[in-house]
């Protein structure tokens, strides 16, 4: 395995990987509460109730806390690392947002360092909307390229980073919001630089993107049943997080706050669970609960929907009437059990293989002992049901000898 490989290069560094990705997530969380201190204090929107932002802020946490799980316990995969230095990154910016506000524009007396903190806040959101859909999705799950034929896809945005964040970096003056400063390490005449960078650079961008996913596709493809079984985690948590932002922005569907957080949690904590490994192989099975009872709430709501409609048109009664409601919903009560248990056949047939094949198994070992009556035969008929379902390294089967009674 490549962490194997890796992990000799660690030596004796790798008892201070725990202290220091412990550290490192401590650090992420002042700065984060901070910033979150500064941004009341200067009076800076933020769109949403203060509990959806708070649970929002305890979501995007979940990155480098689970980044500091995996850099603990595999400090050879890079993965968890990445987690952190995206944590860091974006709590840098939002205590440096905060802090240039203060500074500049709330404060008349001025801060010391605020502009630093302004000069901090001009280049170091690129950073952060780069690596997320670049190296994060080629180095998952290894912490390391697919294959050393992908590494230029890391160097290109290597390169497209640093074209983007330099000369930010030397721009002639800080702006943003309500202050305008000088930059004291820019050059003068340089003025602002994003949409000339972005109107060459950007293209450019997507390409890499496209070939970063891809790489999940190659990698999925390609790799070992153990990588597998990784990548689906993190499929099924984006998965459940887009199909939640589409039915939010696209159908302006009202989701409770607590579930937008909860799915946006959930892409990190299935990165570190397949890293990780703990009972990575149930995931089929999870995939298939998922996907059935998704198909089986939209079914029956469309059912419910489509009842109420037909009754309300049929029947000679209001159309609130309390009758319409009753009697579509005992249908559907009553249609939810069968219908069920067809999808879930459906869908461990198709996600849950394993499972679905180890059914059908015992299903034809019933039949055989209700017309068997030979014990030789069904001894041997079960030790093969054990092997093919359970799939132990070794079976025997023991049976009482009559004459012991």
């Amino acid at each position: 395995m490549i962490e194997t490989n890796l992990g000799g290069r660690w030596g004796g560094a790798e008892r201070w990987a725990a202290p220091s990705a412990w550290s490192a997530l401590a650090l992420i969380v002042v700065l984060m509460v901070w910033g979150a201190y500064l941004w009341e204090v200067t009076g800076t929107s933020v769109d949403g109730s203060s509990l959806e932002n708070l649970l929002t802020g305890l979501a995007f946490l979940s990155f480098p806390a689970m980044g500091a799980l995996i850099a603990s316990r595999r400090p050879a995969n890079a993965i968890g690392w990445l987690l952190l230095g995206i944590g860091l990154i974006a709590a840098l910016l939002v205590a440096s947002m905060g802090y240039a506000v203060y500074g500049l524009v709330t404060n008349e007396q001025g801060a010391p360092g605020a502009t630093i903190a302004a000069w901090f806040v001009a280049w170091l959101w690129f950073p952060l909307i780069t690596i997320i859909p670049t190296f994060l999705p080629l180095l998952f799950p290894t912490g390391s390229p697919p294959s050393p034929r992908w590494r230029p896809v890391a160097w290109f945005s290597g390169a497209v980073l640093a074209i983007v964040s330099l000369p930010a970096m030397l721009e002639g003056r800080l702006a943003e919001g309500d202050y305008n400063v000088p930059n004291p390490i820019g050059i003068p005449s340089l003025g602002d630089t994003e949409e000339q960078l972005f109107t060459f650079m950007g293209p450019v961008l997507l390409v890499l993107v496209g070939l970063s996913l891809a790489s999940l596709i190659f990698r999925y493809r390609r790799g070992s049943l153990q990588e597998r079984q990784q990548l689906k985690w993190i499929a099924l948590a984006v998965a459940v997080f887009l199909v939640l932002t589409i039915l939010e922005d696209g159908f302006q569907l009202r989701v409770p706050v607590l579930i937008f957080p909860l799915t946006l949690m959930a892409i990190p904590v299935s990165m570190a669970i397949a890293v990780l490994r703990y009972r990575l192989y149930d995931i089929d099975r999870i995939i298939s609960r998922t996907v059935a009872y998704g198909v089986l709430t939209a079914i029956l709501a469309g059912g419910y929907l489509v009842g109420v409609l037909t009754l309300q048109s049929l029947l000679p009664v209001r159309d609130d009437s309390p009758v319409i409601v009753a009697v579509t919903t005992l249908g559907v009560v009553a249609a939810f059990g069968p219908l069920r248990s067809r999808l879930q056949r459906v869908m461990d047939h198709r996600f849950n293989r394993s499972r679905y094949d180890a059914a059908r198994t015992i299903e034809s070992f019933g039949a055989h002992l209700r017309r068997e009556v030979d014990l030789e035969s069904v001894s041997l008929q079960l030790v093969g049901v054990v092997e093919e379902t359970m799939r132990p390294s070794h079976v025997s089967l023991w049976l009482r000898s009559q004459g012991l009674e």
